[in-house]
């Protein structure tokens, strides 16, 4: 889910800035988070369409499966106190928006 704001109409050139989050692909049923805070500059090709330049901050959240090498299975939750694992990036984009 994306939550924008535009300094201006979105019909017209400007700065905007952005927030989302929402739940990643995953194969599994595990959960799996990401969020992002960024900003960005809107141009107006049409009235009804416009390019869009971002670029924003990103973090996910994983709590990922642990594998035991020796016994060749994963192991069972109960026995992990804890397996966080974050990741953190910084996107660039451009889009074409209807």
């Amino acid at each position: 889910m994306r939550l924008s704001y535009y300094l201006k109409e979105k019909k017209e050139d400007g700065l905007l800035f952005f927030t989302d989050a929402g739940m990643a692909v995953r194969n599994n049923e595990k959960d799996f988070r990401q969020y992002c805070l960024g900003t960005g500059y809107n141009i107006a090709l049409t009235p009804h369409s416009s390019l869009v330049f971002r670029m924003c901050g990103r973090i996910a959240y994983d709590r990922p499966d642990v594998w035991d090498p020796i016994e060749e299975e994963y192991i069972s939750a109960r026995n992990i106190k804890r397996n966080d694992a974050w990741y953190y990036a910084l996107n660039f984009s451009i889009g074409i928006c209807f």
